[in-house]
This record gives structure tokens, sequence and C-alpha cells, in this order.
């Protein structure tokens, strides 16, 4: 049964997302994709997925970043949205605290070429990078300075089984996907959950979709619509 419910408290809202079941699996972690879309499907607007969201939007962000154990992101992304070390507000930092997790889950970047240049904020969050054999050795080892490095597959980036060394070596039971596209496309067919937001806007253009190059078709089960100024907040179980 789908539960529906009309909020206006961004905090409630996040509560939601905070009390959802994850199971823990002891092959690989329990992946959720979180992505924002306009209404007519546009992933960006201004060159990046800020500008599409607004208070509802963003405790949903806020709270799939807490419940995470590592947050999964994309070399392009990282680039395109400036990404830098992972803080959460401290009423989140009390609940992680509570779970008995770390103040702050780890970002884990996937990159095959390593042809970006990481801010020295994110450096010093302890990154993991995931990448694969044939990543130049310089930057390899560049990165090991600072972080781990989980290497997976040879000429690309085997995500299958990136996850289950997440699993293995990192003890990671649950994983936030944050994208871009490509990246969502890859992952799409381990994904466990989906939650996405539908902003009241219309943007044209050609921007892309939240999820590029899937090749087959998966179902879902809609679990929970929250509607809140008009953002609809939806969330999707896969099989």
């Amino acid at each position: 049964m789908t539960t529906v419910l009309d909020l206006t408290d961004p905090d409630e809202i996040a509560g939601h997302y905070l009390a959802d079941e994850r199971p823990v699996r002891q092959e690989r972690p329990w992946i959720t994709m979180g992505m924002i879309s306009s209404l007519d499907g546009s992933a960006t607007l201004d060159g990046g997925s800020t500008a599409l969201g607004g208070p509802p939007d963003r405790a949903v962000f806020r709270a799939l970043r807490a419940v995470a154990d590592v947050i999964l992101v994309g070399a392009s992304t990282v680039r395109s949205e400036r990404y830098r070390s992972v803080r959460l507000p401290d009423r989140l930092v009390a609940w992680r605290r509570n779970q008995g997790l770390s103040e702050a889950p780890r970002l884990a970047i996937v990159s095959a070429q390593l042809g970006f240049d990481p801010t020295d904020s994110l450096l010093d969050s302890n990154p993991i990078l995931v990448t694969c054999e044939a990543a130049p050795s310089p930057e390899r080892s560049r990165w090991a300075s600072r972080g781990d490095v989980l290497v997976a597959g040879e000429e690309r980036v085997d995500l299958d089984d990136a996850m289950r060394l997440l699993r293995t070596r990192f003890g990671t039971e649950r994983v936030t996907l944050e994208g871009g596209p490509t990246l969502n496309g890859q992952m799409v067919g381990q994904v466990d959950e989906i939650s996405i937001t539908l902003a009241p806007t219309v943007v044209a253009g050609d921007g892309p979709r939240i999820i590029r190059g899937l090749e087959g078709v998966r179902s879902a089960a809609l679990d929970r619509v929250i509607h809140c100024d008009g953002f609809l907040l939806l969330r999707y179980l896969l099989g």
C-alpha cells in the first residue's frame, strides 16, 4: 500500500526517510538513488541540480546522506556540483551518533581516468577512490596518500565488484547514490530504492535525464508520496 502525505515541516519530511527500513545484506550494501527532476524530465537547471531544489528536496537530500555509510558519486558530478567534504546539520549528526555511526558518511568517487583535480577540502574528508587497474599509477598513488583506493575491474570500473568490496572491506551497509546520470545508468541494476523529487519546474531544452544509458527495464513499486510546497517526494522500491 502506498502512503500519501501532505507535509509542511522539512524536519518531519526528513524523519520519514530516516525511519525507512533498509535491510542489511552480507554480499553488498543496500543502495539508494537520490535524485531530483523537473516536471519535463531534466536533471539539471543552469548546469547543475541545485537550482531545481527547495527546502523539501534539501530535507530529503540531507536525510539520505544521514542514513548512508558511503555516498557514491561520479567524478563528473564532483566537478560540476563542486563537491567538498560532507557536513550534516547538528540534528542529523546527533541522530547518526545515536545509531552508532560516524558524524558523516564517507564519499566514494568513481573514476577510471582520474582526470580531475579534487579540492583539499574533499581530500581532507578521507574519501574512497573507486577506480580500475588501467587508471594512471601516479594519480592512484596521490589518492592513496590521502584516502583509500578501491580497485575494481581492469579497463573500466566493475561496479558490481566495487559494491562487494565496499561491503567486505569497509563494512558498508548502506550506500546513497548521488549520480550523475551516467553512473546511475551503470548502477541501476543494483539499486534497491529510488527517492526522486519532482520539482514544480519546467526546464525544456535538452538537459540530461536522471538515468542515462540503461539497457533493459526494471519495475518499481511506489512506497510513499509526500507533497510539500508544490514538490512531490517519491520513494520507490525495486524488486
